[in-house]
């Protein structure tokens, strides 16, 4: 059992009534997804010296988020930033530079988002931004003013200063008798950032 299904209850997910030990899905949704957050806090990891949460407990975090959003009815939506042409700037500047880089990527992208949404790392030059309550139709809008965000700040390391791009891609959790997996939202955004990437490459 995840810690997180310690939390929220591990019973099969569908079969009527909140999960218990879930906030109440009858309260204001952002201050349940607040308190989701904090009660999760002790039990996840943080990348290094970074505010981009592990794989796995980015992992954790949806899983979390996904069965609150489904019990309350409400919006839980997910975006993908990945750093263009990260495996040359790798190789410039060594793997530890490019760890710090990417963490103060993540340091700004906590100062420009809400206090219930959380960010992980999805993959080596990938951040996943969680946003509870963000409706499928206001995710556009989102992704590219943080986008902007992302590509004004320069990363600094010793081989060469640059100016980063990035591919953007987001998806809104379903609605539906069942809540979605954390693994299947984290493949389907994965898959709508390769289409992103394909189309600008194409």
């Amino acid at each position: 059992m995840k810690p997180w299904q310690r939390i929220v209850g591990a019973r099969p997910i569908g079969t009527g009534g909140p999960l218990p030990g879930l906030p109440d899905p009858g309260a204001d949704s952002r201050g349940a997804f607040d308190e989701l957050r904090r009660a999760l806090a002790p039990a996840l990891e943080h990348e290094p010296d970074s505010a981009l949460l592990s794989r796995g407990s980015l992992e954790d975090v949806v899983g979390a988020f996904a069965v609150h959003a489904h019990q309350s009815r409400s919006a839980l939506g997910l975006i993908a930033f990945e750093l263009d042409d990260w495996k040359r700037v790798q190789e410039s500047a060594g793997g530890e530079d490019f760890a710090r880089a990417l963490a103060g990527l993540g340091q700004e992208l906590r100062r420009r988002v809400r206090a219930s949404d959380e960010l992980g790392r999805m993959g080596e030059a990938q951040i996943a931004t969680v946003l509870p309550g963000c409706e499928e139709g206001s995710l556009d809008a989102v992704a590219h003013r943080l986008r902007g965000v992302l590509e004004a700040r320069e990363l600094t390391m010793p081989c060469e200063p640059c100016r980063p791009t990035f591919t953007t891609a987001w998806i809104a959790a379903p609605i539906g008798p069942v809540a979605a997996s954390s693994e299947r939202l984290l493949g389907e955004l994965a898959a709508a950032l390769e289409r992103a990437r394909s189309s600008a490459a194409g």
